[in-house]
């Protein structure tokens, strides 16, 4: 094809403008790289959530054993009804897996209920993020779990955007 053919004229058009509206160099735009900025927001979110989550994990294996946690579970009623049937499953494997299959929600209510002494400053579900002098660990997992939160509220909104 002869590059002053209209389908290559075309084609140069399509990529200038793709370059344009995302501020994508002409290698990037030539060599396909391009990265939406919805892509780039999507990898950040992807990686705050999971280091975020592990954080969480460390935190609540350093308190309780995965070996003794069903028992200390089974000793709370009040956390007992809070549970679903996903939730139970984790916590019964968690003695052979560990805390690989928890999520945030599920560590939130175990911290929440086993270690009452983590209370944030200004008490658990605080409608405000934890002011950056308030440094107890319970507000660090305040702050994780509203983190957490805010960030599928934001990617609920971006879908009907």
């Amino acid at each position: 094809m002869d590059n002053d053919s209209p389908e290559i004229k075309s084609l140069k058009s399509v990529t200038q403008n793709i370059g344009d509206e995302v501020r994508a160099n002409k290698a990037q735009v030539a060599t396909g790289q391009v990265l939406l900025p919805v892509a780039n927001y999507a990898r950040l979110i992807f990686a705050v959530k999971h280091t975020t989550q592990n954080m969480l994990k460390e935190l609540l294996e350093r308190y309780i054993s995965p070996k003794t946690l069903y028992a200390q579970v089974k000793s709370k009623p009040n956390l007992r009804r809070r549970l679903n049937v996903r939730d139970w499953k984790a916590i019964n494997s968690a003695e052979n897996k560990g805390y690989i299959d928890f999520d945030v929600p599920l560590i939130y209510t175990i911290v929440r209920v086993l270690y009452p002494n983590t209370q944030p400053t200004r008490g658990w579900d605080h409608p405000a993020d934890p002011q950056p002098h308030e440094t107890l660990l319970g507000d660090d997992v305040e702050h994780y779990t509203q983190t957490e939160c805010n960030y599928k509220l934001s990617r609920i909104q971006s879908l009907y955007a």
